[in-house]
């Protein structure tokens, strides 16, 4: 069953002027998946990504779909000595170092950033 562009519109606008809906529309319950709590929440976009996707797809994705796509990029873009597999244009920027990996310390090192807490959230699965 497919929606027509104006129901959809009309629930994205309600979802957008709505703060008790958009506080837990996209929330994501690990009851409903097979990765556990702190790996979705970890692994999910903000909601106005997840917003935007519905709206351009005409429909709205899983949180599996958002966890796997979040698991490949890490996979991809959180070996910091070998970066060449990564698609992000901004990759080798210090703002996306100091993101993934931490911010750089006195010594040169890195310790932390998402990709930490994507190794420890999901250990199975990175």
């Amino acid at each position: 069953m497919t929606m027509n562009s104006t129901t959809i519109l009309a629930l994205l606008v309600f979802l957008t002027v709505s703060p008790s809906a958009t506080a837990t529309w996209f929330k994501c319950c690990s009851e409903h998946t097979r990765y556990t709590q702190e790996c979705l929440d970890i692994t999910q976009p903000p909601d106005f990504v997840k917003f935007f996707d519905c709206f351009q797809y005409w429909e709205c994705k899983s949180c599996d779909y958002y966890t796997l796509l979040s698991l490949v990029s890490a996979k991809r873009c959180c070996n910091i000595d070998d970066l060449s597999d990564c698609h992000c244009p901004k990759k080798d920027t210090d703002s996306f170092l100091d993101k993934m990996f931490g911010p750089k310390r006195d010594d040169g090192s890195r310790t932390g950033g998402w990709c930490a807490d994507v190794a420890a959230a999901c250990p199975t699965t990175f």
